[in-house]
């Protein structure tokens, strides 16, 4: 089983006053790499507008940027962060993409291991919850996650029942509901949940430094999947009565 390990980050690079958490969590990563445990370890640096691309760099991970046409960062949310990371594994030809967060405090090789593991032929994503500083984060809207790439595969294969559902959830230039629901409030997370439900939890929490996710419009979170949902319905009716799609 090949490996992918990947951190999504956002000005992550820790300054005078900060824990270095980017530099502890990229060398865990690297060590787990070097020890077999994953085949390739990598950075999306989602526009970040300080050094966080070159402390990765520094600590041998490789970088991948997103740039605007004018060459200026371009931030396009955790999505857009997520889309490039999924799509680089692909490249690779991954069996499995695994994440973490940036600011995980205490993280160990053996972690991911433990995270593998829990892997069987009917679980598609595994997850582990975390204390973020003092709040309990559940596993269902945990940083820390491992997926099959077959669990993806509805991104790229237009002829598959459920790329219409997915495009609409995840792709930027697909969707329409409110920019906020693909940056901010573990949207990214919630539409996961959603679209890959065979997934099993790792009970042992980890830790990160605080509490994230920012402010979401979940109202407009809860429209976006029940369209979907929608869809997918009308999409079977058609197919079933042999009619075109669209």
């Amino acid at each position: 089983m090949k490996v992918c390990g990947c951190v999504l980050a956002y000005n992550e690079a820790p300054d005078k006053y900060e824990e270095p958490l980017l530099a502890d969590v990229l060398d865990v990563l690297k060590n787990t790499e070097r020890n077999g445990i994953i085949a390739h370890s990598f950075l999306v640096d989602d526009g970040s507008t300080d050094c966080t691309a070159e402390w990765a760099r520094y600590k041998g991970v490789e970088v991948l940027s997103h740039i605007a046409y004018d060459g200026k960062p371009n931030n396009r949310g955790k999505i857009g962060g997520f889309l490039t990371a999924v799509g680089y594994a692909k490249l690779l030809e991954a069996d499995v993409i695994l994440f973490t967060d940036a600011d995980m405090i205490n993280l160990r090789v053996w972690d991911f291991k433990d995270i593998l593991d829990y892997f069987s032929e009917n679980v598609d994503m595994v997850r582990t919850p975390s204390f973020q500083g003092e709040s309990y984060c559940s596993a269902s809207f945990s940083g820390f996650r491992a997926i099959k790439m077959d669990a993806l595969k509805d991104l790229w294969d237009e002829k598959s029942l459920n790329h219409d559902m997915w495009t609409r959830l995840l792709c930027p230039n697909s969707i329409s509901r409110n920019n906020e629901i693909r940056t901010n409030g573990y949207g990214l997370e919630t539409m996961l949940e959603f679209l890959i439900p065979n997934s099993a939890e790792i009970p042992s929490p980890l830790q990160s430094r605080k509490i994230s996710g920012g402010a979401c419009n979940y109202d407009e979170l809860v429209y976006g999947i029940q369209e979907a949902k929608g869809l997918i319905e009308l999409v079977k009716f058609r197919k079933s009565r042999g009619i075109r799609v669209w």
